[in-house]
């Protein structure tokens, strides 16, 4: 399965009244699994962990995703823009 399908499904779970967190994360484990370098992904399932209250592990998912982001070129368009960047530095700044 591709890993913008399982980011697909991720999306869907966590949007049901009834969300199966397990099954959320093993989505998102999965998708990052077949793409691990992908930022935007990892910062969904930041987003993710924090709605489900797993604070240390978004935390982590973050740095990986800042970590991952200073690698890419400047041009790159999968680049965090520099205002994201910093908000989720920021964010998880303790």
């Amino acid at each position: 399965m591709p890993p913008q399908f399982r980011l697909t499904l991720a999306a869907v779970e966590m949007s049901q009244n009834s969300m199966d967190p397990a099954r959320v994360v093993d989505a998102f484990e999965q998708s990052l699994k077949l793409d691990p370098n992908n930022v935007a992904a990892r910062i969904q399932y930041a987003e993710a962990l924090e709605k489900l209250n797993r604070h240390a592990d978004a935390v982590k998912q973050y740095q990986r995703a800042l970590d991952l982001n200073a690698k890419l070129e400047s041009e790159n368009p999968k680049r965090l823009r520099p205002e994201k960047a910093g908000e989720i530095e920021k964010q998880i700044k303790p």
